[in-house]
């Protein structure tokens, strides 16, 4: 992250990408691993796109904050 090569939070990584997505950094974490539960591709793929429509650095913070115990894990 320091490096700049990676951010804090990024899209989950899925077998296909979202062309339309905006690109980004690989995140360290995503917004799905805030849930305590692995999640169906289908629905990392709509986080994704959540978290690219309605990218605020709040929600960023409130992600990590979350999932702090899964930092460095991806």
């Amino acid at each position: 992250v320091l490096s700049g090569r990676k951010s804090w939070v990024g899209y989950a990584r899925l077998p296909e990408t979202n062309a339309q997505l905006p690109e980004i950094r690989r995140g360290v974490i995503a917004p799905s691993d805030i849930f305590d539960s692995d999640l169906p591709d289908s629905k990392k793929g709509e986080l994704n796109i959540l978290y690219a429509k309605d990218y605020q650095l709040y929600h960023d913070l409130e992600y990590i904050a979350k999932a702090w115990k899964k930092l460095g894990q991806s």
